[in-house]
């Protein structure tokens, strides 16, 4: 192999292989950094309401266990690995960022909305779009204390 061969294919390589994983790792690592919101760890009491399409709003109530600032990074960097994803954008209180994945029904856009109104209540918005359907999803959340 001569040498400008040689160098031409480590150049596709860098192109096709190492600049996307940096990307990627570089966007995982930004993701660590963000802001997020400090939410407290425990018991939240939790509401969501879907709505897709015409189809009325189901709503669902739960209690868990949970700590929301590291369940909501991890949300976010496992969609940053497998997705193309938006920063964390951030004013105030309110947290927004967008994903584009790839499935077998075709592109699936998100957009996501946090709003925090203090370390024990926040919201978050999800508007999903897939083939012309969309999903709208609102998840209530307050605090209720220690597990």
């Amino acid at each position: 192999m001569t040498r400008d061969n040689e160098t031409r294919q480590v150049a596709r390589f860098t192109r096709q292989a190492v600049l996307p994983l940096s990307a990627t790792m570089l966007l995982a690592s930004l993701a660590q950094a963000q802001d997020w919101p400090a939410l407290k760890k425990g018991r939240w009491d939790i509401t969501r309401a879907m709505t897709a399409g015409p189809a009325p709003s189901q709503t669902s109530s739960y209690k868990e266990c949970a700590d929301p600032t590291p369940d909501m990074r991890n949300t976010y960097n496992d969609f940053a690995r497998r997705c193309e994803t938006s920063p964390v954008a951030r004013s105030g209180g309110t947290y927004r960022y967008t994903t584009l994945c790839a499935s077998p029904g075709g592109k699936v856009k998100s957009k996501y909305t946090i709003t925090v109104e203090s370390d024990s209540a926040y919201k978050m918005q999800i508007d999903v779009e897939q083939g012309g359907v969309k999903l709208q999803s609102l998840i209530t959340a307050r605090y209720l204390g220690s597990c």
